[in-house]
Order: structure tokens, then C-alpha cells, then sequence
């Protein structure tokens, strides 16, 4: 999580001044989330569909906390009405701390006779028996049409991706998750995702 100070010019939203804003990075599965959102809105064009999603993200990663430590919930009219230092360096620190890209490491297997594995650039973390391990690759293997049924109905990459991770993606080397929990895949990065729609998502399309 990244912290933006405020000092000169002072903020106030409703009764409250503003200390600090922290901007959370997001997610695959929010970024997909708020692009559907955003696709229901019915953009008129690209310019507007950007704006609209900017909107979004900025009350969905940022907090803003006052000065006697309360939060404060961002709305439309108090995002418009930052002064424009501060809203120009929270709109880029949007899509800071996406993560690494990670990688394919099984050549041109085509995820049916042979499963697609995938090195993940930032491992997923997570407690066993007291211990903190990690999911550090996935495996990907469908063999039949009712496996991956449910991503194709998916109507664009990224929904596809993570329709994927959930249906048909495997840890590799955890005896206990015969498929990525819910929770594991809330935490795949954006960098993470991006990869996997460009290079796993395509060989099961074909």
C-alpha cells in the first residue's frame, strides 16, 4: 500500500481535513470486476469508458483518513473537487504495485494430453499447519469441452482468465488444493493475470 501526505494545499471532505490518502493496489479479479462495471455503464467511446473506470478504481483503491484518524469514503464530487496535485499523483499511483510477470515452463505443451504450467512472478502466500508457505506455479489442463465451457461463455479476455483460474487452474505441488480456492485467486496480480491472458488463455481457445 502506497501513502500520499497531505501538506500544502490542506484537503477537506465534508466536515473532515484530510491527513493522508493510501492507495491499495488491485487485484485481477477486482480489475475485471470494475471493467464489468464499467462496460454497463454503456461508454459512449473509449475516452469516456477510461474515465468512468479511473472513477471507479480511485474509490475502490484509494482511503482517504483524517486528521483525528477516521476514514473518509470517496464519492464522485470529492474526487473532482481534490486539488489537482494531489489527484493527478493518486490517478497514477493507481497501477503501482501490480507485481512481476511470471512465466510458461512447459515449451508447447497444449494443456489436454500434457498440462500448461505456469511460474507465477509474485507466488501466492498462504498458512499451513502454522507455517507460512507459498503457491509458487499453477497448472493448466482441460481435456474436455465441459471444462472450459464456462470461460468461453466469458464475453472478454480478461473475464476468460479469470474464469480460467478458477475452473481448471491447479497449485502444483499442494497435495491438499486440487484447484485455486477463491481466496488464492483474489490474490493473483495484475501482472500475473495479464500474462496469463496473453499466453495461457489462447491455448485453450483453439
Amino acid at each position: 500500500m502506497e501513502t500520499l501526505v497531505v501538506n500544502n494545499p490542506p484537503v477537506i471532505i465534508g466536515d473532515k481535513q484530510i491527513a493522508e490518502f493510501n492507495v491499495k493496489p488491485i487485484n485481477l479479479t477486482a480489475f475485471t470486476k470494475l471493467a464489468e462495471e464499467t462496460n454497463n455503464i454503456g461508454a459512449a467511446d473509449n475516452k469516456e469508458w477510461q474515465l468512468h473506470n479511473k472513477r471507479l478504481r480511485m474509490k475502490y483503491q484509494i482511503s482517504a483518513i483524517a486528521t483525528d484518524g477516521s476514514a473518509v469514503k470517496l464519492d464522485d464530487l470529492s474526487i473532482t473537487q481534490l486539488p489537482r496535485t494531489y489527484g493527478v499523483k493518486l490517478s497514477n499511483m493507481l497501477s503501482e504495485g501490480q507485481g512481476t510477470p511470471g512465466e510458461i515452463i512447459s515449451g508447447e505443451n497444449d494443456g489436454v494430453s500434457a498440462p500448461i504450467l505456469y511460474r507465477l512472478g509474485t507466488p501466492i502466500k498462504m498458512q499451513q499447519n502454522g507455517d507460512e508457505i507459498a503457491i509458487t506455479e499453477l497448472e493448466f489442463q482441460a481435456s474436455t469441452f465441459g471444462q472450459i465451457e464456462d470461460v468461453l461463455a466469458e464475453t472478454n479476455p480478461l473475464s476468460q482468465t479469470v474464469s480460467m483460474l478458477s475452473s481448471i487452474a491447479k497449485p502444483v505441488g499442494m497435495e491438499t488444493l486440487q484447484a485455486l480456492p477463491s481466496w488464492a485467486l483474489d490474490k493473483v496480480t495484475m501482472a500475473d493475470g495479464f500474462t496469463i491472458s496473453e499466453k495461457v488463455l489462447p491455448r485453450f481457445l483453439e
